[in-house]
């Protein structure tokens, strides 16, 4: 099957089939399993099996993550364009399709600051998972001043 995706995940595929391949991109490109199944000439049952096995599940997981990023990137490198054409409607409010084209690229913008700040709060979640591990084990007593401490190696609390 030629699909739209590129799969990038040959550490998980090794154990699928071209069939659960397939359906993996299908499921990705937001078929039902019953659509998929019809599609791969299969029983929908079938697929609901594929989805019971890890590998499958994690071929799903990291092809679902390929195009989230990829329509992020999308957005974000669409955002100049959209404050152009915002912009231009500002300065020379066209006679036809001004509306259109204001809305699209303000929500444009709108998805591309929620993915900044998506990726923003991520980042910021992971130095904190970080700092959190290099306290040790629970265990072992922190005082609140060594809490603070390690928080600000990883760029927190600088106004603590």
């Amino acid at each position: 099957m030629s699909g739209v995706f590129t799969l990038k995940i040959d550490n998980t595929v090794k154990g699928l089939s071209a069939n659960q391949l397939d359906a993996v991109t299908l499921l990705v490109s937001g078929m039902t399993y019953a659509e998929a199944a019809g599609r791969l000439g299969v029983s929908e049952r079938t697929v609901r099996r594929y989805m019971a096995d890890p590998a499958f599940k994690e071929a799903l997981a990291i092809l679902r993550e390929q195009v989230s990023q990829m329509a992020s990137n999308m957005l974000i490198a669409r955002m100049a364009n959209a404050v152009a054409v915002l912009v231009e409607i500002m300065q020379n409010p066209p006679e036809r399709h001004g509306a259109l084209r204001m809305n699209a690229a303000t929500k444009i913008l709108d998805y591309a600051f929620k993915v900044r700040n998506q990726d923003a709060a991520e980042g910021r979640l992971k130095r904190l998972e970080e700092a959190v591990a290099a306290l040790g084990t629970p265990e072992e007593e922190q005082s609140v001043g060594a809490v603070i401490s390690s928080l600000k190696e990883y760029g927190y609390g600088s106004d603590m």
